[in-house]
């Protein structure tokens, strides 16, 4: 039961996905479930939030995620609007803050972008 609503998701979501860059991303995803350093329930989201970010989100989340703090306080960035929609980012006042499935989106999918998916 649980192998087929995996290879269910996978299918639909490999599916959907435009570019090679997001196969990658969700193949390193994929590997941190694996890895017990996902829950399942963390992969779905991931990969759901992964299909609907727009490259500019990806940019702009490895660019704010060099402070380490994954927050900034200042005006609207371009990037913004991407992790807005993508539902990964919020704004209290002036401070712009990365959610937590954006930290595990960058940290076991964009970070590793540089390593092979074991």
């Amino acid at each position: 039961s649980f192998r087929r609503k995996v290879t269910e998701h996978l299918l639909v979501i490999i599916d959907r996905l435009l570019d090679t860059e997001k196969a990658l991303i969700l193949a390193r995803l994929f590997c941190a479930h694996v890895h017990k350093q996902l829950t399942w329930d963390q992969f779905v989201d991931l990969s759901i939030v992964l299909d609907s970010l727009r490259r500019e989100g990806q940019t702009f989340l490895k660019e704010i995620a060099v402070t380490g703090t994954f927050y900034y306080h200042g005006g609207d960035r371009p990037g913004e609007a991407a992790l807005f929609a993508a539902g990964i980012a919020t704004r209290h006042g002036t401070k712009f803050t990365v959610t937590e499935h954006g930290r595990l989106l960058y940290e076991h999918g964009l970070l590793q972008s540089k390593r092979a998916v074991t």
